[in-house]
């Protein structure tokens, strides 16, 4: 799982239809109000082009579930019993449903989505609607050139390698059952084609540190430069003390945010893909909300903004839980999305964050309610949301008066800066200032001008 490294690589979204931003602005008032039952969908969707992985990392539940398969020895573990490949029929319908709103479509979770043979197909459907595409593989496996070609002929937007290694020794300590020779040839054939295709696919190498592969941090990072790709260093999560790289042995198990050690250029800037930023000697945690109410559960996106689906159409509380039980609901032949998105589950959910319990019948807490995931995951996607208001501003803005209005307003209760002060920066987008301002008399005056003049058309 990825949280969104690349943000603002290549500028805003490309979604250019009314009703997509219509859509962004109805969600984003009804998280701020508390709503129950929604009107708006998702605007950026996880949905697993395969529930299925052939490698059996030790981190990753799929993984473990694999090893204790393979073993066949011990208590029986499984997650998802239905583990498949997202058919065509399923996605098509989903798209049918979902697409005029969905700005980003990441294709993965807790699976190897190039497993799915029909992964361009489905690629290239998304990339006709204007939706930003993501894929997250391991890349040990073998891929045709035609596979490949077809892959990125899809329009496929980036390509990122989970690589947790240079060499055989370290990498197959935690990408058990892959070929870290297989995984270069792979990267370096992508890129090939790539560029023969002239095309700018984003593709990247990820490399989680631990304390067996942090030595070769430099090697893959040169690897990487010379394959003119990019390259990113991430922070597992792990619960093994002996696989904490050397920077963080003093790390206490569960820390809390004034003690991660943050890099210097953290110090009141935003660095891409981080949600932590640093105030003064203190780390802080953003969120797109003003301060919540200290008698009251924060919201969350996953609630309003985004869905998590399987490859099977299960749709998750979020991407956090991949546990079959604790699904929400399933998409097929009997439900669409919107069925499950406004069920009894999602409405009680949404009412235990809102301290609105009164209004649904059964008051028992979903696991929602008893949410074991830090706040982080509450707004994982939320820094994507500028590329979403500079879009707006590119392809509507002023011809659509109200919206363009309803924007700059939520730009001052997000960002605390007009909506014009969003600007592109050479090829990346800035947000500047983004992280420091939650503001609760703006976001207000978002509300009450969205229900004013807005909401009525």
């Amino acid at each position: 799982m990825d949280s969104a490294s690349h943000i603002g690589d290549r500028g805003p979204f490309k979604k250019t239809n009314r009703s997509a931003f219509e859509n962004f602005l109805r969600a984003k008032y009804e998280m701020y109000t508390g709503a129950v039952r929604v009107a708006s969908y998702p605007y950026f969707l996880t949905l697993e082009a395969s529930d299925v992985c052939q490698l059996r990392c030790p981190t990753c539940v799929t993984g473990i579930e694999n090893e204790v398969r393979r073993k066949k020895s011990g208590a029986l573990f499984v997650l998802r019993s239905n583990r498949t490949k997202l058919s065509t029929d399923l996605y098509d319908r989903l798209l049918s449903e979902m697409g005029d709103y969905l700005f980003l479509l990441l294709f993965y979770n807790f699976g190897e989505p190039l497993l799915n043979s029909q992964l361009p197909r489905l690629v290239a459907r998304a990339h006709a609607l204007g939706i930003e595409t993501d894929i997250n593989t391991n890349l040990s496996l073998r891929l045709s050139d035609q596979y490949i070609e077809d892959l990125l002929a899809s329009g496929v937007d980036y390509i990122q390698a989970s690589i947790d290694g240079f060499t055989q020794g370290s990498y197959e300590t935690h990408r058990v059952g892959g070929n870290i020779e297989l995984v270069k040839e792979n990267l370096g054939r992508l890129v090939e084609a790539r560029d023969r295709m002239g095309l700018d696919t984003s593709i990247g190498y990820n490399m989680l540190v631990f304390s067996f592969n942090e030595h070769e941090v430099d090697d893959a990072r040169v690897f990487a430069e010379e394959l003119g790709i990019k390259f990113n260093t991430r922070d597992a999560f792990t619960h093994n003390p002996d696989w904490l790289p050397s920077y963080r042995k003093n790390e206490p198990s569960k820390p809390a945010p004034d003690l991660i050690t943050m890099p210097p250029e953290m110090n009141g800037v935003l660095v891409t893909g981080e949600t932590t930023y640093r105030e003064g000697e203190t780390n802080q945690q953003w969120s797109p909300l003003p301060p919540a109410d200290p008698a009251q559960p924060p919201r969350c996106s996953w609630h309003y903004g985004y869905s998590a689906i399987s490859a099977g159409g299960s749709v998750a509380p979020c991407c956090g839980l991949p546990t079959e039980q604790h699904d929400f609901g399933k998409v097929d032949s009997r439900a669409t999305f919107a069925d499950v998105w406004n069920n009894e589950l999602y409405q009680k959910s949404r009412a235990d964050f809102a301290g609105r319990q009164a209004e649904v019948p059964d008051r028992s807490p979903t696991v929602c309610g008893k949410c074991p995931l830090s706040p982080f995951m509450y707004h994982l996607y939320s820094l994507h949301d500028f590329k979403v208001i500079a879009q707006f501003d590119r392809a509507i803005g002023e011809a659509a008066p109200e919206l363009d209005h309803a924007f700059d307003l939520l730009c001052q209760a997000r960002y605390g800066i007009p909506k014009s002060n969003i600007v592109p920066e050479g090829t990346r987008w800035a947000p500047t200032q983004m992280l420091e301002h939650q503001d609760a008399e703006r976001t207000r005056a978002f509300v009450d001008f969205y229900e004013k003049s807005v909401l009525p058309a």
